[in-house]
């Protein structure tokens, strides 16, 4: 006769604990797990989304046509980089008139470093590991808008 491996109340535990695990498991093993309440997969964090990356932005420009980042608190009236990026790229959205206002907006703002002559919006692609890695410089640059700082 062979040993029972779990008598008396332990069988309890056991079948909770195969169980439990089981019920973590199953999210795992779906083909295409749902993105929802209780468990959460986080697509857009586990999806590829390639290395080219488009964000549009405002730079400063010197006398000799050199591009100067700037800071967001100049482009988006915060300090969020992310909120200035999206303002930017709304502007690039809604039009003309929205790019002559914001262009118009930041140039004035700007207006204090005696080094620029100019904003320009513009929609630069990076690759985005290669900016990690230290790369600041962009693959593509489409200008949108361009206006004169006054003195």
């Amino acid at each position: 006769m062979l040993p029972t491996m779990v008598a008396g109340p332990q069988w309890r535990r056991v079948a909770a604990m195969v169980g439990l695990v089981g019920v973590l498991a199953l999210p795992a093993l779906r083909t295409d797990p749902p993105d929802g309440f209780p468990l959460s997969t986080y697509p857009m964090f586990s999806s590829p989304r390639g290395r080219d990356v488009a964000v549009a932005t405002a730079v400063g420009i010197d006398a000799a046509g050199g591009a100067h980042r700037l800071d967001p608190a100049l482009i988006g009236g915060t300090g969020e980089v992310m909120l200035a990026a999206t303002t930017v790229r709304l502007a690039v959205e809604a039009g003309e008139d929205e790019l002559v206002r914001l262009c118009r907006e930041i140039a004035s703002r700007a207006a204090g470093d005696p080094g620029l002559v100019a904003v320009e919006l513009r929609t630069e692609i990076h690759d985005a590991v290669a900016w990690f890695g230290g790369d600041r410089e962009p693959a593509a640059t489409s200008a949108h808008h361009r206006c004169e700082i006054a003195p």
